[in-house]
């Protein structure tokens, strides 16, 4: 039987403070630029990942599924014009932060939302005279104080998701102190508020990321592939 599982901002969040050592990221897009569209060849060079056929159907969804996902369900980015090796690229960036395996795929997530996977992409243009110029640049719509505070090539894949993901981690410390959320996973969603948003008086517990939506449906959709597999083995009655 034949059978693949599609698997798998303007950022106006508050800049770190001056003490902030910029991290190194050991990932070099270099290691996966082989990796391009388009993506019926490349699907042939990996093993399909059923780890959760033997872990349960309820089991966190694996990167293998996180990875289809993002290739095929983009609406800013039609599956053949996809660069999958920086989606792989991404997951490996996505990887070294530990995020809890709710949120796998929350870079994927934020990158197909914010730019379609474009590094090039520019928004939130400000009008200055007669001119206009853009405040968000690049795969995650950072805002330039990115440059100031991280040091980030806001162009520059590699630069751009390492040290967004930074940034939400630097947040967990202060969610944890403010929002007292026993959960790793209601932890995280907060400290990727705080980290996009802009600072308010009583903090964000309670509010989600766009983002999170785009998450969410790629996550009910893997899990639905998932029954839709199963149904898929199962000996019609009377055989």
């Amino acid at each position: 039987m034949n059978y693949i599982i599609p698997a798998i901002l303007i950022m106006i969040g508050s800049s770190p403070s001056d003490d902030f050592v910029k991290p190194v990221h050991p990932i070099k897009m270099s290691q996966v630029r082989g990796f391009i569209n388009p993506v019926a060849d490349l699907a042939e060079s990996y093993d399909l990942d059923y780890e959760w056929v033997f872990e349960g159907i309820d089991s966190p969804v694996t990167y293998r599924e996180i990875r289809e996902m993002a290739i095929n369900n983009c609406r800013n980015r039609r599956p053949d014009k996809v660069d999958v090796g920086l989606i792989d690229f991404l997951i490996e960036v996505e990887k070294d932060f530990s995020p809890p395996p709710a949120l796998r795929g929350m870079l994927l997530a934020a990158a197909c939302s914010e730019s379609g996977y474009n590094p090039k992409a520019k928004g939130d243009y400000k009008i200055r005279g007669k001119r206009k110029y853009p405040r968000a640049i690049g795969l995650l719509q950072q805002w330039p104080w990115y440059e100031r505070f991280y040091g980030t090539v806001r162009t520059d894949p590699e630069s751009s998701s390492t040290t967004w993901m930074q940034h939400i981690i630097r947040q967990i410390p202060k969610v944890k102190k403010r929002c007292k959320f026993r959960s790793s996973k209601r932890t995280w969603v907060a400290a990727w508020v705080h980290a996009i948003r802009s600072p308010k008086p009583n903090g964000r517990c309670y509010e989600k990321p766009n983002h999170w939506k785009r998450l969410k449906r790629w996550h009910r959709k893997i899990r639905k592939n998932r029954d839709a597999y199963l149904e898929s083995l199962e000996e019609p009655d009377g055989c």
